[in-house]
């Protein structure tokens, strides 16, 4: 596998281990000790913030499948448009479930270092979330 092969796997399978909820391999094995998430508003949160995050977000949308088009990898960096599709199936954002399929869109740069993930930033659509919860009128 080459370089940058090796890059992008790195990345993509923080997202896949997500999606399967692998949340031990996500602390232990793909992100760096030092990881950190730079998100909307303004949102930092370090590895276990993260893995927190990540864990709360299942939980809601327990069967989430992830597609990745396109993926662009320069570097050490690797930049993917992401879809998530899954089912509001528990509380979430003070929401309870709904039972709604949600479609969610965002992109994120995540920077590689030893073949761990050191650093992502993201834009997530929370405004779209935010109107297929019924938070906000569509």
């Amino acid at each position: 596998m080459s370089d940058r092969e090796a890059t992008q796997e790195a990345a993509l399978n923080v997202s896949r281990a997500i999606a399967a909820r692998e949340f031990a391999a996500l602390h232990d094995d793909l992100l760096a000790p030092g990881f950190q998430y730079h998100g909307a508003a303004g949102t930092e949160l370090d590895r276990d913030g993260y893995v927190g995050f990540m864990t709360g977000l299942t939980a809601a949308f327990p069967d989430m499948v992830m597609t990745f088009a396109p993926v662009i990898v320069e570097g050490d960096k690797v930049g993917v448009h992401w879809t998530n599709r899954f089912t509001h199936q528990g509380a979430y954002m003070g929401v309870p479930a709904t039972g709604k399929p949600i479609v969610l869109t965002g992109t994120y740069i995540r920077r590689v270092a030893d073949g761990r993930v050191a650093e992502e930033w993201d834009t997530t659509d929370i405004f779209g979330l935010a109107q297929q919860l019924g938070m906000i009128p569509g």
